[in-house]
């Protein structure tokens, strides 16, 4: 949903916003996340397309029933795929190992249900079959006031020296 901000010159801006809390030792230490500056856009649900197909963070889209509608070619890149054909109209448990599929199913249940899923960190299966570390986002997608599926952005933290505990 579009913000008007006001900016540091006077001047309003309209933006998409995200904030999530940061986390140290299970501490909120602070928050962050995106602005993404669509005042010169008319149509908020282009800029937002436009903005995520060239971001280097990994964008999904899933449907209600669970397959896969979009991702971008940084999520390919995450997921180690070749292309979107190897992805698209695929069920969402491609990306998790069999002993995961409950918590993942139960995580979806709540998606649908109007929950949204900011800064979680987890590990995801790659299509070679190694585990990824990802920050993963899940919010719901509406058409009117129905929720038609979800999607969200991944970042890889697979490099970095973190713990992750088991989570959807």
């Amino acid at each position: 949903m579009p913000s008007v901000r006001q900016c540091f010159d006077g001047s309003e801006g309209k933006h998409i916003l995200s904030i999530n809390p940061t986390y140290e030792d299970n501490n909120i230490i602070g928050v962050e996340g995106f602005v993404i500056d669509i005042s010169d856009i008319s149509n908020v649900q282009e800029q937002m397309y436009y903005s995520v197909r060239n971001s280097e963070a990994g964008y999904y889209k899933i449907g209600k029933n669970g397959y896969f509608k979009d991702v971008n070619e940084a999520w390919l890149k995450i997921y180690k795929y070749d292309n979107k054909d190897e992805v698209i109209g695929k069920h969402y448990s491609i990306s998790r190992e069999k002993n995961d599929l409950q918590l993942l199913k139960d995580k979806f249940d709540k998606i649908l249900k109007g929950e949204s899923v900011n800064n979680q960190l987890v590990n995801r299966k790659c299509k070679d079959g190694s585990i990824g570390k990802h920050i993963l986002s899940i919010n719901p997608v509406y058409e009117g006031i129905e929720i038609i599926g979800m999607e969200g952005f991944i970042l890889d933290v697979t490099d970095l020296d973190i713990d992750i505990e088991k989570n959807a």
